[in-house]
């Protein structure tokens, strides 16, 4: 499991963290003056193999913001697309600049220098330590039974980090959600998934750590790392971006697979990660030939219903985005 943010920190492991890499990078990098005239670098929110995000704040109205720097070298030279207005672009930023929704982070701005592209992103969620307002008491989800999560995401722990603001952190501070309030995230969720497909987009990477969540439960989508504009309808792809603990079983076979219908079982192995606080398979295999584990916790039959149409083995016949909208779940408000 991830180490938590909570605990106090030793002096000997703050003066470590003065030399991390990226602290080191913010501290001595000569990022572009342009950049720096109009926005500041706050706290670092996450890294990987891409590069690093922090906060920051834009000069002008002191709004806060989120600052993606990306290393250029780990942009493949397909993944370069050319916009009208700004040039060229990874295909992350172009589509963050030309999408419109309300669950989607919004675009902000777009730098970039010899060594990184700069993502300038709308700052969105809250920070889900035990006490957050509006967070949900231990009282107000009842008894579970079930294993652990068995897949967690490993986050490097920083002491600069501010504490994370996504699905994962707001699922792992609850355990579960309630029926009610997982409704009110996937149905967010869908009608962004729903928008993306209706404009030929899939995101490819749908999981809880890139989903931002305030207080009220309210979403954005994030990390448009992974996404393609499909060239056509019903098109196929060989190559597998995202997360294995969501990916299909067609994808875990080895197979061609059609974006949408995998991308319909992330959405499933989601659902069942907000409602039950653990993933719905416990490794590749029971994806592949068996069906979900069934926690000791009540759901409404329309629920378990929506669940087993995203989790079905045959992409053929696994529910699509439209019939997902269209579902009693997500269309009405009572849970039977």
């Amino acid at each position: 499991m991830k180490t938590s943010l909570h605990q106090e920190l030793s002096n000997d492991q703050s003066e470590r963290s003065l030399s991390s890499p990226v602290q080191m990078i913010l501290k001595n990098y000569k990022f572009k003056s342009e950049f720096l005239t109009k926005y500041s670098i706050g706290a670092e929110l996450g890294s990987g193999g891409f590069g690093f995000v922090t906060n920051g704040y834009r000069r002008v109205d002191n709004q806060e913001v989120a600052i993606k720097f990306i290393l250029k070298e780990k942009i493949p030279p397909q993944s370069w697309v050319h916009d009208a207005e700004l040039g060229d672009m990874p295909m992350e930023v172009y589509l963050l600049k030309n999408l419109r929704h309300e669950n989607i982070v919004r675009f902000f701005d777009f730098f970039e220098d010899a060594q990184y592209v700069y993502l300038v992103m709308e700052y969105h969620g809250s920070e889900w330590a035990p006490a957050v307002k509006g967070g949900l008491k231990v009282t107000d989800i009842g008894d579970i039974s079930y294993a652990e999560h068995p897949a967690p995401i490993e986050r490097p722990r920083l002491v600069k980090r501010q504490m994370s603001c996504d699905l994962f952190e707001c699922i792992e501070q609850c355990n579960r959600l309630p029926e009610n309030i997982a409704k009110h995230i996937f149905r967010q969720l869908v009608s962004c998934l729903g928008y993306l497909h209706s404009r030929g987009v899939c995101h490819r990477d749908i999981k809880d750590e890139n989903i931002v969540i305030d207080s009220n439960y309210n979403i954005k989508l994030i990390d448009f790392g992974s996404s393609i504009i499909l060239p056509r309808r019903n098109c196929y792809l060989n190559r597998f971006c995202g997360t294995i603990t969501y990916a299909s079983p067609e994808i875990l076979l080895g197979q061609a697979y059609r974006p949408e219908p995998a991308e319909i079982w992330s959405l499933g192995v989601l659902l069942y990660t907000i409602l039950y606080g653990q993933t719905p398979f416990a490794n590749p295999v029971q994806a592949i030939h068996h069906s979900y584990t069934h926690p000791k916790v009540r759901s409404s039959i329309a629920c378990l219903d929506l669940l087993d149409s995203m989790l079905e083995k045959d992409y053929r016949k696994r529910v699509t985005i439209q019939e997902i909208l269209d579902h009693p779940w997500i269309k009405y408000d009572l849970v039977y």
